[in-house]
């Protein structure tokens, strides 16, 4: 009966446990699409070497892989950068301050994330090719956890969204243009990150609960035995 008594407690002090702890956070889909950052006159004027954007508790920090600099380019007739996608809206990330070396964005995350994805393109005129580079250390170190890449050869009508999906991943890099002659020059735009969230820790005081059930019930199990 005791076995049975022992066995109830410990049954209870999990459920308990279970109780306390709410369920891990489901991944949630995270949009970063420039729209409230600043565009930078034209010509272009390098205005940026660092970029970070906080959207939903996680924060993006955007360079290039040898420093060099970058712009937020206003997609509008004003500027001669309008013909992107409506998808687009009025800004996007633009490398065209140094398109002649071999400079890829940068692109590091405050958290581990389960997914990136990223859509790119240009006015056409060569034939570039575009990838996506997953790794799981900050500024593009570590394990390669993951990759995508393709070529690109039309207009804006019809864009590249690179995508790589596995957990671990605190940084990208996105490299697209013309090799032997502008390998960086590709405009980009909808960086989609599917955030995996913080796994939850049991509160102190629930561990606390289950520690002093689970040895009362043998202690009641024993006096019975002893008796």
């Amino acid at each position: 009966m005791f076995v049975r008594l022992r066995l109830a407690v410990v049954a209870a002090a999990l459920a308990a446990l279970a109780l306390a702890v709410p369920p891990r956070p489901a991944a949630a889909q995270i949009t970063f699409d420039f729209e409230a950052q600043a565009a930078t006159a034209l010509p272009r004027l390098g205005a940026l070497t660092s970029l970070s954007i906080t959207e939903s508790g996680l924060t993006i920090t955007i360079t290039r892989t040898s420093g060099a600099a970058f712009d937020i380019v206003e997609n509008s007739a004003a500027t001669g950068q309008d013909g992107k996608p409506a998808g687009w809206a009025l800004h996007s990330l633009d490398p065209f301050f140094d398109s002649v070396t071999a400079d890829a964005f940068l692109v590091d995350f405050s958290m581990p994330v389960t997914g990136v994805s990223v859509e790119t393109g240009d006015y056409g005129g060569d034939i570039d090719d575009v990838s996506l580079l997953a790794y799981a250390g900050a500024g593009g170190s570590g394990a390669l956890l993951g990759s995508d890449s393709g070529t690109y050869s039309g207009a804006f009508t019809s864009i590249v969204t690179l995508s790589t999906g596995v957990s671990g991943i605190m940084s990208v890099v996105l490299a697209g243009g013309s090799p032997g002659s502008f390998p960086n020059s590709m405009f980009w735009d909808n960086l989609v990150v599917l955030d995996a969230g913080t796994p939850v820790v049991p509160e102190p005081g629930t561990l606390a609960l289950v520690g002093a059930l689970v040895p009362a019930a043998g202690l009641m199990a024993l006096r019975r035995r002893a008796r």
